[in-house]
């Protein structure tokens, strides 16, 4: 009983920290893509499941982009604020520190 009440709480403990889309924006876009975005921050981040995304959006000039920001931790386990960041969705690669001039607004 015991056992199963922590492996419970651990489950429960592990979903707070997956990554998220924290506003309305993630309803804009396919559930796939969002699903290929994360898995792309994957090797890009040092904590990618604590990854918090908002204004995601597909730039108006390259309708496979899709634009927004993230905010990830940083090596002390910090969250280091939200930046911009780009993910093309035809080669499922995100683009990061980068000129993202066509996510311009």
């Amino acid at each position: 009983m015991k056992t199963g009440m922590i492996l419970i709480a651990a489950l429960i403990a592990g979903s707070a920290h997956a990554q998220q889309v924290v506003d309305a924006s993630g309803k804009a876009i396919d559930e796939k893509v969002t699903r290929a975005m994360f898995s792309a921050l994957t090797s890009e981040a040092k904590d990618p499941l604590s990854a918090q995304f908002i204004d995601l959006r597909f730039a108006k000039s390259r309708p496979e982009l899709v634009c927004g920001e993230v905010n990830l931790k940083n090596s002390f386990g910090a969250y280091t604020g939200f930046k911009p960041f780009g993910f093309n969705t035809e080669y499922n690669n995100l683009l990061m520190d980068q000129n993202l001039s066509d996510c311009a607004q």
